[in-house]
């Protein structure tokens, strides 16, 4: 009896400290099912939008950077219903009682992560010009 009531107030004890053992990032298959499920819902909210006329097929992560605690930034690849591919990079936060939300993205270029121009290339018109 004694013991099994040491043994029940250890396990009641140590119980609320279990979340504490998880990471502090996000599994790379729980990110891209995150991104996968934001993306559907945003496609069928917004009809008329990439994501809308091509829903997304598969989604890949590619890297997880944890910005601070609770709190990361992730690059993903997203396989489009007509064959093109979306480069995405999001933001994930940990929110207490309901795990990991995509809170921020944008769109990338395919072919890089900008479609700036070069810093070498000279302006297109300047007012401070000379003749």
């Amino acid at each position: 009896m004694k013991k099994t009531l040491l043994l029940m107030s250890m396990i009641l004890f140590l119980l609320p400290t279990l979340p504490a053992c998880g990471g502090r990032q996000p599994s790379m298959h729980r990110a891209e099912r995150l991104v996968t499920g934001y993306f559907k819902r945003y496609g069928r909210r917004y009809d008329a939008s990439t994501f809308g006329e091509h829903p997304v097929t598969k989604t890949r992560v590619r890297e997880i950077e944890e910005l601070h605690k609770h709190y990361v930034h992730l690059l993903a690849e997203l396989d489009m219903e007509d064959g093109g591919t979306e480069i995405v990079r999001a933001a994930l936060e940990k929110k207490a009682p309901l795990g990991w939300r995509l809170v921020a993205w944008e769109r990338l270029s395919p072919e890089g992560f900008t479609d700036a121009p070069a810093m070498d290339a000279p302006p297109a018109s300047s007012r401070h010009s000379r003749p």
